[in-house]
């Protein structure tokens, strides 16, 4: 027992201390503005969720002044571009993305799949059977600055209308402007519980499955490069060995994410 406790101190020293060195024991890690259950959101003027409490962990035994600040979603992204951010949370991997921010394959904060959603005295009018070739003929609502999956993104002849938030979709929906849009099935499942979705139904199959990574900055006004890519690194071992424990289990448990959980 003496010499695991040993070893812990060993593990958490030589983290904090790799942090220390480099000079900047600051990390600002950006996000978008919205209430995202049970993932991210605001309880009683709190920013809470298992992403926050993932990274809220992460940071601690990395021996890090973590700040969180949230903007509109494209903001966030271009703060990461232009390097005026250490990180960014709630983001999942494209191409384009991949240019300026590092997906580590352990920075991934959970696993989610999207499908489409609509007024559910709608549905019967709808004719979606998987594929999207199926619902070329409809509008559908789509999130500014939100990717989807290669496929949806990248799909041609599709009526996409952007949309600025979560609550705007919905009632577009409600409203007959637009008769699909596009949903976390986890948020949705969250939202269901909260009797905040009743109206609306998720339709089956699901279009497009992901991770929601944190993913730090290739580039930085605020870090060396080299640094951004230890600080990744550091954050990424940490999550693993974090992601093998009974509390992360626990945590699990808390946010009823254990349901969509497949790591």
């Amino acid at each position: 027992m003496k010499t695991l406790y040993s070893l812990t101190l060993c593990f958490v020293f030589n983290f904090c201390a790799i942090a220390y060195a480099q000079g900047n024991t600051d990390l600002l890690v950006v996000r978008g503005a919205e209430d995202y259950p049970p993932n991210e959101y605001m309880d009683n003027d709190r920013l809470t969720g298992l992403h926050i409490e993932l990274i809220e962990y992460s940071a601690k035994e990395l021996g890090l002044n973590l700040t969180i600040e949230s903007y509109p979603w494209k903001r966030a992204l271009l703060m990461v571009e232009r390097g005026q951010a250490d990180a960014i949370s709630y983001i999942t991997k494209t191409p384009e993305r991949n240019k300026y921010a590092i997906f580590h394959p352990k920075n991934s904060l959970s696993p989610d799949y999207s499908g489409f959603i609509a007024y559910t005295p709608q549905v019967e009018f709808l004719s979606f059977d998987g594929t999207l070739t199926s619902i070329e003929k409809y509008s559908i609502g789509v999130q500014l600055g939100y990717a989807y999956g290669s496929e949806f993104d990248t799909f041609p002849n599709l009526n996409k209308i952007e949309i600025h938030s979560i609550t705007q979709m919905l009632d577009t929906l409600k409203a007959g402007r637009i008769d699909l849009g596009i949903f976390s099935y986890r948020e949705f499942h969250e939202l269901k519980k909260q009797g905040l979705v009743n109206d609306y139904s998720f339709l089956e199959p699901s279009i497009s499955k992901y991770n929601n990574y944190i993913a730090f900055a290739r580039s930085s006004n605020r870090r060396s490069n080299s640094e951004l890519e230890e600080l990744s690194n550091q954050f990424a071992e940490v999550l693993s060995k974090f992601k093998t424990t009974i509390e992360y289990q626990r945590l699990l448990e808390k946010y009823d994410s254990k349901l969509f959980h497949t790591e």
